[in-house]
């Protein structure tokens, strides 16, 4: 009874968000764009993070600029810093959002629009700057919206982009697969801007977080487990690793998924923190962490710009592959490695990091690096601005 609820009142908001977009795409034929206005929103229209918000960054003093969102609190968080934002069900968000000449999202249209399945058939220019660059199998190509309800969605929501910003040449391919769409320049990824152009930070964690004692940064970043079981350590070898932490003066930073409700980590700890709470956009952190520990999240895409070393940390890769998502790649094809496939192995790679001034690895690492980068100048806001301009 309760899951026909949930359905039934899921269903609800679809059909009423359909009725408001029918609204916004009858006005959006009427009313004027202003060529200097730009719109922009993340995620689900519920964060501050990722390409919009380097790319609103770039274009704070040379357009106007608004930041819309669905979620007042994060509404009123960004207006007392400074950004001009709005909130979507409000005279401001609806005429902001029929007035922008550009609406820049990184996910789904939640932010300007109530469903978002109507958009394609208003006169909106959506520019898609995605939030992942990686190698797993995501919109059409994802086996886990094969419905053919789910497919029509996806294909509705694709149909509305008017254009799609994407890394590399590979990274192009893929998106014209997963999105249906031609639609998709090469014009490296704003966030990773950041990397080179420290005006476009909004936070400095190595100060916020005092990361400037430690010899060294260490990031525990996995991505998000449709199983919510994640459980890549053991209370003894978190004791361990942390005691060789204090020795080394070193600190391991855990920045878990939006999404991720299982993993745990204890706060008895003296050099494993868990800041998930305290950093709203990996990107900041990214800058200042010295070795990144990743999985299967496309986070290892934006971090090997920094040129330093990444362990792939792989425990449940039979069990993510069947129960979670699956590659458009072969991984083992593209990722330079070296792969943990336990704890111990992991500690090891920690431990020793020979690995690294190997010169066969450094050939892996510089070919899986500009497979998914043609451009590594941080000069990709620029050139989003100029194919802007052009359309």
């Amino acid at each position: 009874m309760k899951v026909g609820n949930l359905k039934l009142r899921k269903l609800i908001r679809f059909l009423v968000g359909c009725i408001f977009d029918s609204f916004l795409v009858t006005l959006s034929y009427l009313i004027p764009k202003d060529k200097n206005l730009y719109l922009f929103t993340s995620h689900d229209g519920d964060k501050f993070k990722g390409n919009p918000r380097y790319l609103y960054k770039y274009f704070q003093d040379k357009k106007k600029v608004v930041w819309i969102t669905n979620n007042k609190k994060l509404k009123n968080e960004l207006l007392n810093l400074g950004i001009n934002a709005v909130y979507t069900f409000s005279a401001r968000g609806i005429w902001s959002t029929l007035r922008a000449k550009y609406i820049i999202v990184d996910s789904h249209i939640l932010g300007p629009f109530a469903s978002g399945f109507l958009a394609f058939l208003g006169n909106f220019r959506i520019i898609q700057t995605w939030h992942g660059t990686g190698w797993k199998n995501t919109g059409l190509l994802d086996p886990n919206y094969a419905t053919k309800m789910a497919r029509l969605y996806n294909k509705a929501i694709s149909k509305s982009f008017y254009l799609m910003l994407a890394s590399s040449e590979m990274d192009q391919e893929q998106f014209r697969k997963s999105f249906g769409t031609e639609k998709v320049v090469i014009t490296g990824l704003p966030r990773n801007d950041v990397f080179f152009n420290n005006k476009l930070r909004f936070r400095d964690y190595k100060t916020e977080l005092k990361l400037y004692q430690y010899k060294k940064v260490i990031l525990y970043a996995p991505t998000f487990r449709d199983t919510q079981d994640a459980n890549p350590f053991d209370i003894d070898f978190l004791q361990k690793i942390d005691d060789w932490l204090e020795r080394k003066n070193y600190i391991l930073l855990i920045k878990k998924h939006p999404y991720d409700k299982s993993l745990k980590v204890g706060s008895n700890y003296r050099r494993i923190w868990d800041v998930t709470e305290k950093v709203d956009d990996i990107q900041e952190l990214l800058i200042c962490s010295d070795i990144l520990i990743s999985d299967y999240s496309s986070v290892v895409t934006d971090f090997v710009i920094t040129n330093r070393p990444i362990i792939f940390y792989m425990y449940d890769l039979e069990k993510y592959v069947k129960n979670c998502r699956s590659f458009y790649y072969n991984i083992y094809e593209i990722l330079p490695g070296p792969f943990a496939y336990n704890q111990e192995e992991l500690f090891t790679l920690l431990k020793d990091m020979s690995w690294f001034d190997d010169p066969n690895y450094k050939i892996k690492y510089e070919r899986f690096r500009d497979m998914f980068h043609k451009y590594k100048d941080g000069k990709s806001c620029e050139r989003v601005e100029k194919i802007l301009m052009e359309y």
